[in-house]
């Protein structure tokens, strides 16, 4: 797998509130973190972030590790 570009930019800025209705606040300075075969970043979702343009494979996954569902959540329960 290669990857031309793709930088994980992860912004300085304090984190976003949960519920945040306002404008995003714009990028002070940046952790440039580059794109490697099997590298696993985690951070919170609250963390400003993006990723550079890029050419070529690259793939992520989003994962929501909750310790109380939200309330807003719909999940089917198991069949009885």
């Amino acid at each position: 797998m290669s990857c031309a570009g793709g930088e994980l930019l992860v912004a300085d800025n304090p984190p976003i509130e949960n519920g945040y209705q306002g404008p995003l606040p714009t990028f002070r300075s940046v952790i440039s973190i580059p794109p490697v075969v099997n590298r696993l970043v985690l951070f919170s979702p609250c963390i400003l972030h993006r990723i550079n343009q890029f050419e070529g494979e690259r793939y992520s996954v989003a994962v929501n590790i909750w310790e109380q569902a939200p309330l807003t959540t719909t999940a089917a329960e198991p069949p009885a």
